[in-house]
Order: C-alpha cells, then structure tokens, then sequence
C-alpha cells in the first residue's frame, strides 16, 4: 500500500472513532440528529462550524485538545510564559526554553531527521 493509502487509512480509523466517542458522549441523546460534524477546532474546523452554524445547520465539533479557559490576558507574554506558550510541553519551544505548566497551548514543535516543524 502507497503511504497515501495508509494517511487515508489512519484518517478514516480516526474519524469513526471519533464518532464513536461522539455516540458515547451524546448518549441520552442518542436520538438527536446532527446535520454536520467537524473534526477539529483549528482555524479550518472553527470556519466551517461558524458557516455551518450560520445557515442553520446543527453542527458537532470534536476536538482533541482540552479547554482552554478565557480570561483577561487571551495569551502569554515571551517575557512571562505560561503552559499556553507550547502545546503539551513542558518547557517554551522558542529563544530561550522556559519551564511551564503542561497544558494544550499554541505552538507543537515535530522533530525527524534533524528537521524540525513547527505547527
């Protein structure tokens, strides 16, 4: 199989399972129907659940990260980071590394062959 077979693959398994957690999560309301699903609330996701909303279609999105509470300072500072500099690490990914919390922050760094991604 070509390696976009498996990215099909592994895309596909990801899906259905992803609505398999859907079903458990919706459970007593297993009898509601849901016009769209969107897989991720990145900018893509985010955009095409607030199209979907808008012409009225009801719209589940699934996301893999945890909340992200709001509050006053939207983002940290370089100066003073906190776990919402890096995504899942425990230290910034930028400049100077500094020690924070682990937490689903903005910035993942994939590193393979010497080559580093950030994402």
């Amino acid at each position: 199989m070509t390696s976009g077979g498996a990215g099909r693959r592994y895309f596909l398994q990801g899906a259905l399972f992803s609505l398999a957690a859907a079903s458990l999560t919706l459970g007593s309301r297993a009898d509601e129907y849901i016009e769209a699903i969107v897989i991720g609330s990145g900018f893509g996701g985010s955009v095409a659940a607030l199209r979907l909303g808008e012409q009225g279609i009801t719209t589940l999105v699934l996301e893999r990260g945890r909340r992200w509470p709001t509050t006053t300072n939207a983002f940290c500072t370089y100066g003073n980071p906190d776990g919402r500099a890096a995504w899942l690490s425990p230290t910034t990914l930028v400049y100077t590394p500094h020690p924070i919390e682990v937490y689903t922050g903005v910035l993942d760094r994939f590193t393979a062959k010497g080559i580093s991604v950030y994402r």
